[in-house]
């Protein structure tokens, strides 16, 4: 087991430790800072997936290279989790994946993120930790399946299929400081969408 904090600690909710004046994740066979994790969570809901059979243990996020900035942002959380991963070019969606395989962590996020557009959601103990940590989640969750309007505040949206993902989302961008609305768009297959 990976640990890269010292006694003593004190267990918040799991799977959430405090020690060091930092806040950490215990994710079975590691335990990573909070603020690593937030980001890889939000890249996770936004553009992720996770499989979990016999011999295939993986979680994936996939980034076009196009969106530099984000693929940049992508590879250094990826970096910052310290798994061995690598990326491929995925050619079904234009994108490059980046692929942790690790059965610890694919089980992780499909017990506590669930896996497929139509089911994510961000667990309460996440949405419970500083606000600090959830802004990150929520600059992730935006850079992946979100985007910035045209306005002269500072105004975003983003949309999924998943009504538990909106209503989540919803909940910290207000902890966040932000007004949101929801509205839903027609066809069902575009889903629901939180502007903010």
């Amino acid at each position: 087991r990976k640990n890269i904090i010292n006694n003593p600690i004190i267990r918040i909710e799991y799977p959430i430790i405090f020690a060091e004046n930092e806040y950490f994740v215990d994710l079975v066979d590691r335990v990573l800072p909070l603020d690593a994790f937030a980001k890889f969570a939000g890249y996770y809901l936004s553009e992720g997936s996770s499989t979990a059979t016999k011999s295939n243990y993986h979680v994936c996020v996939y980034q076009t290279p196009e969106k530099s900035i984000v693929h940049q942002a992508i590879k250094t959380t990826f970096d910052e989790m310290g798994y061995n991963y690598w990326t491929y070019f995925y050619r079904e969606n234009d994108a490059d994946s980046f692929t942790i395989s690790n059965k610890d962590l694919a089980l992780f996020m499909r017990k506590h993120f669930k896996h497929g557009s139509h089911h994510k959601h961000i667990p309460s103990w996440l949405k419970n930790v500083p606000n600090k940590y959830l802004a990150l989640l929520l600059k992730a969750l935006i850079e992946g399946d979100g985007s910035r309007r045209k306005t002269k505040l500072e105004s975003y949206s983003y949309s999924s299929v998943s009504k538990q993902l909106v209503d989540d989302i919803q909940e910290i961008a207000v902890r966040c400081g932000f007004s949101t609305r929801m509205y839903l768009t027609l066809p069902s297959k575009t889903g629901f969408g939180k502007s903010m």
